[in-house]
């Protein structure tokens, strides 16, 4: 089970980095909100402790989606202010925001109806915001090689190992706020920065939200038809769900923003 978490968590991070260096952020940040990181670890909860456990998981992974917003705005906030320094400022200070925000999620412990309705309410507050976000572009492309993949490795796989592995103690609730960490995005996000600078995670950052409405389509059918349905064919309903809402996604192309200010733009040459 281990090594299977390990193979299918490296195999999607990898596939993020490759669609962002050879795609475009924008595709790659679309994508990002697909749920990957959620999907990995709700499929392994079910299997491992049931799926009326990964049913109640789910809602909390809702619940804990105002707190990944937070780590993505902080992320592309911390990188703008400190670009020379934000290979290490801009993730320690967003996992630090995602932390402080689940914690206060948890005090509250909102009822299913207000958690739903806030998160959903709040992605689209941030994807009509990062809208106006500057755009990047890699222009030049560099061949990572085996240490880059050995760290997408170890940081996705051992975030998906912890939170699966400390369910059971935590409980659902814990779980499924954790669960929201952007386990797939972290890596993407540490990668692009150490190979282009800023720019291309910030870029990733922006076109996020618009895809995280294909996770809410999936979490909401994990926690709606789990404990009915079984691991398996809720979590085939729940990627059906995911990639309809996604085809949506990337088939909108939103109106133009206005040009950002001089100096704001970032180009990866």
């Amino acid at each position: 089970m281990i090594l299977t978490k390990l193979i299918v968590t490296v195999i999607i991070v990898s596939g993020l980095a490759l669609i962002a260096e050879h795609g475009s952020p924008r595709l790659a940040g679309l994508l990002s909100g697909f749920p990957t990181g959620s999907s990995i670890t709700l499929t392994f909860i079910a299997l491992e402790l049931g799926p009326a456990f990964a049913s109640e998981t789910a809602l909390h992974n809702i619940a804990g989606m105002p707190a990944m917003l937070c780590f993505l705005g902080v992320y592309w906030l911390a990188a703008a202010r400190w670009p020379k320094a934000a290979l290490v400022l801009a993730p320690l200070s967003a996992t630090l925001a995602f932390l402080a925000a689940a914690l206060l999620l948890h005090v509250l412990n909102l009822p299913p109806l207000a958690a739903i309705v806030l998160a959903a309410g709040l992605v689209l507050v941030c994807q009509r915001l990062f809208q106006h976000f500057p755009e990047a572009a890699i222009k030049h492309h560099v061949r990572l090689g085996w240490g880059a993949l050995a760290f997408r490795a170890l940081v996705a796989a051992g975030a998906v190992l912890v939170i699966t592995g400390a369910a059971q103690a935590v409980g659902p609730a814990w779980a499924g706020l954790l669960s929201s960490f952007p386990v797939t995005v972290f890596p993407l996000l540490i990668i692009l920065t150490y190979t282009y600078g800023p720019g291309p995670g910030q870029a990733v950052v922006k076109h996020i939200p618009r895809g995280l409405w294909a996770l809410m389509a999936y979490t909401l059918t994990i926690w709606l038809a789990a404990p009915a349905w079984g691991v398996l064919w809720s979590t085939l309903a729940g990627l059906v769900a995911a990639l309809l809402l996604l085809g949506l996604s990337v088939s909108f192309r939103p109106h133009p923003t206005t040009p950002p200010r001089a100096g704001r733009f970032v180009e990866i040459k």
